[in-house]
This record gives structure tokens, C-alpha cells and sequence, in this order.
């Protein structure tokens, strides 16, 4: 699993991310969270999420 050091998107191992483009990826992350509807959440709210999906809440450098 790789972590979008851009978006924090949690996703299988791919070249860039899915949702952004970004090629800045890490496998060094601390806790998930999973975004059902961004619209209702506070904490995909404060994280600047805007589409559903598994976020890192803290990305290794």
C-alpha cells in the first residue's frame, strides 16, 4: 500500500496516484482513516478531502 505525500490517498501500489496525478508516494504512513462522504465529515473536512476514499492522517517524508 502507498500513500500520496500530495492528497494522502491510501491506495495499491501504482506509478502516481489516482486521484491527483502526484508521483511523491510513500509506504511510511501513520493511521487511516476512511472518508465515506466528505461532505458530512468534520475530519475530511479539516484534512481538505473532497471525494470518498482511505486517507493517511500522517505521511513519512
Amino acid at each position: 500500500m502507498k500513500a500520496c505525500k500530495n492528497c494522502r490517498l491510501i491506495f495499491e501500489d501504482a506509478p502516481k496516484c489516482p486521484q491527483c496525478n502526484s508521483e511523491e508516494l510513500t509506504d511510511k504512513f501513520n493511521s487511516a482513516v476512511y472518508v465515506f462522504d466528505p461532505a458530512k465529515s468534520k475530519i475530511g473536512e479539516k484534512m481538505g478531502v473532497k471525494t470518498p476514499g482511505k486517507y493517511a492522517v500522517r505521511v513519512g517524508k
